[in-house]
């Protein structure tokens, strides 16, 4: 069984923080590209806020009770992409749309 969990989390500076390293990338508003000059991550600036959303989330969820009764399930969150394909820079066009399994 796969757990699920919804949080609200400060949207704010988003689009500006690598999801990869963590560190400000500042852009402007026509800048549609993250590129990390840290840990040299790049994507689109959207699908790069999106990773920071579910980092931020994630890190809201990790010390909650429910998060400790089901520690060795996996979390699935709220959206159609998985993180570690996000992360692992293997999701191609063709997966997005697609639920993550």
């Amino acid at each position: 069984m796969r757990g699920k969990f919804v949080a609200e989390v400060d949207h704010r500076g988003s689009s500006q923080t690598c999801p990869n390293c963590r560190i400000e990338v500042r852009k402007e508003l026509g800048d549609r590209w993250h590129s990390c000059p840290e840990c040299h991550y790049q994507c689109d600036r959207d699908i790069a806020s999106a990773q920071e959303l579910c980092n931020r989330g994630e890190e809201t969820y990790r010390g909650t009770p429910e998060k400790q009764e089901i520690d060795s399930q996996i979390v699935v969150l709220s959206g159609v992409m998985s993180l570690d394909k996000w992360r692992r820079g293997v999701m191609s066009n063709s997966d997005i749309g697609k639920p993550s399994l």
